[in-house]
């Protein structure tokens, strides 16, 4: 073989792998790993999909977006807005000009919110600060581990120990189905660039945002399912 061929020939795969990471979302879809990750993810076997999500990363590092879509998976079916942080501030901090910046600052908040929930009621928890830097994905029940760059600062004082109930107490009624909402009357809302469904229910419920999303969603059980749902310029009933 000719020396000039036998270069080439020894240069492509350096090329091919030098253009490869640039880092784009087209670039993403084309790892194997990341196609088994969305087809694992249709098929609703979400840790099977982040292990695959994982694996991209491992063979090309530039494939961050595999961040945003653990982020996606943590916070929506998995419950474990910590690890939802992480991913996602990873993602930002790889792609800080990424067009869906916007939206995923507001998964982060929303993940926060979360996690807040969790806490104990007496507790009054501020979840702030860069947790990009933190342990693995999949570490929720650690909340003050080395690392965490995160304040949860919780009242000195305890509420007593509750007494034992009464052997006379009133026996407690039976639960009740929640009723529909009733959208009679409702307000409607149009969606713009970087709406979340949090976002939207904090606007419009700030007293309990959580019982907001979910008055969102059954009132909108086709456009609001969850976040990925939500179109630019589509209209909402706010019950």
């Amino acid at each position: 073989m000719k020396p000039y061929l036998l270069l080439l020939t020894l240069a492509l795969p350096l090329l091919t792998t030098a253009c490869y990471q640039k880092g784009t979302d087209a670039e993403d879809t084309t790892n194997p790993y990341f196609a088994q990750a969305e087809k694992f993810e249709s098929e609703e076997n979400y840790n099977a999909a982040i292990e695959q999500y994982e694996k991209a990363l491992q063979a090309n590092g530039a494939v961050v977006k595999a961040y945003e879509k653990m982020g996606d998976l943590y916070s929506e079916k998995l419950g474990d807005p910590i690890s939802a942080i992480y991913c996602y501030q990873k993602y930002l901090k790889a792609r800080p000009n990424a067009d869906d910046k916007d939206l995923v600052a507001n998964y982060i908040d929303k993940a926060k919110h979360d996690f807040a929930l969790t806490l104990p009621q007496t507790a009054a928890p501020a979840v702030n600060g860069d947790l990009s830097q933190a342990g693995a994905p999949g570490a929720m029940a650690t909340t003050s581990g080395s690392g965490m760059n995160m304040t949860v600062s919780v009242p000195t004082s305890t509420a007593p120990a509750s007494a034992a109930p009464a052997t006379n107490a009133p026996t407690a009624a039976p639960a009740t189905a929640v009723p529909a909402p009733n959208t009679q009357g409702a307000k409607t809302y149009t969606i713009q660039k970087g709406d979340s469904l949090w976002k939207i229910a904090k606007k419009f419920y700030p007293e309990d945002v959580k019982g907001g999303v979910e008055k969102i969603k059954q009132a909108n059980p086709q456009t609001a399912a969850n976040d990925k749902g939500l179109k630019l310029g589509a209209t909402l009933i706010i019950p």
